[in-house]
């Protein structure tokens, strides 16, 4: 007996040992922000950063971070397309967390829509106000526009919010664009969270917080629309497995199981037709001014 129980504690120590080794090195590193003395032009391109080291991430992804006393910037550049998922459709979601925590609490959704030429009048004058017929006759010029949206997420948000505008408040900006074979996101994210749905990362130079980035697997349009098709395509498949039982045997046993459990093969399919989620966390520096 004694020497079983010798032999767990000695088995359960070299365990611990083990973790323990396995562990060292493996200190989440702190990034640093460098100080940008003039504010980042947000185009899209990589031109003025040229005086930030991009640092190399997983996923084939390179980053660049700077920042002043009102804004951080941020380069996030794919270097492999096989990563970019449905990013296009999803957008770029960056939480920002001040007490250093992997937790999506506070983020900005970053999504380029297409809005047909009503649509954008209808925003514009939701901004802005009315517009007369002939100005929106020379939005009707062309058929749609393109829009960079910049939405609010938070803890116990149901959807992505529409972020508080005022004069008083800084507004976060991004652009999209591709040198070679290279696929660029640009950020300008104001460092003060003025009100809950203020764009903002809540933290001031010099501090250090947590940044999740999280793209790709479904939006809610194309998660909605790939469950209505996948819904059409069940109820068809139990229409025709019904019309194939001609005696009404065998098959309505089965058929019901299916229907309780959510058309099983239907649901694999569905997940199996999603595109893959990627996220990314960091600790980071904010710079101070020298």
């Amino acid at each position: 007996m004694r020497e079983k129980s010798f032999f767990k504690i000695s088995f359960l120590l070299l365990i611990i040992i083990f973790l323990s080794i396995n562990s060292l090195g493996k200190e989440e590193v702190t990034l640093a922000s460098l100080w940008a003395s003039v504010p980042a032009q947000i185009d899209g391109l990589s031109q003025d950063w040229q005086d930030v080291p991009l640092i190399s991430q997983k996923y084939g992804v390179n980053l660049g971070f700077k920042n002043d006393e009102k804004y951080l910037y941020i380069l996030f550049v794919f270097t492999d397309p096989k990563y970019l998922s449905s990013v296009e459709s999803t957008g770029m979601s960056i939480y920002f967390n001040p007490e250093a925590e992997k937790k999506k609490e506070s983020g900005i959704n970053f999504r380029r829509i297409s809005l047909a030429a009503d649509q954008f009048i209808a925003w514009m004058e939701e901004k802005q106000g009315p517009m007369t017929e002939e100005q929106k006759k020379a939005y009707r010029v062309h058929k749609s526009y393109l829009m960079f949206y910049c939405g609010i997420l938070g803890k116990g948000f149901k959807q992505i919010m529409r972020a508080d505008e005022s004069e008083k408040i800084l507004p976060a900006a991004f652009r999209i664009g591709g040198q070679q074979k290279t696929f660029i996101y640009e950020f300008a994210v104001p460092l003060e969270k003025a009100t809950q749905l203020a764009s903002g990362v809540g933290a001031r130079p010099g501090e250090t917080l947590t940044i999740g980035f999280d793209w790709g697997g479904w939006s809610k349009e194309i998660k909605q629309a790939v469950a209505s098709r996948m819904g059409d395509e069940a109820s068809k498949a139990r229409d025709q497995r019904a019309s194939d039982d001609h005696t009404g045997e065998g098959g309505g046993g089965q058929d019901a199981r299916r229907m309780q459990m959510g058309d099983a093969p239907e649901m694999a399919a569905m997940r199996k037709m999603k595109p893959k989620q990627y996220d990314l966390w960091l600790n980071l520096k904010l710079a101070e001014k020298q």
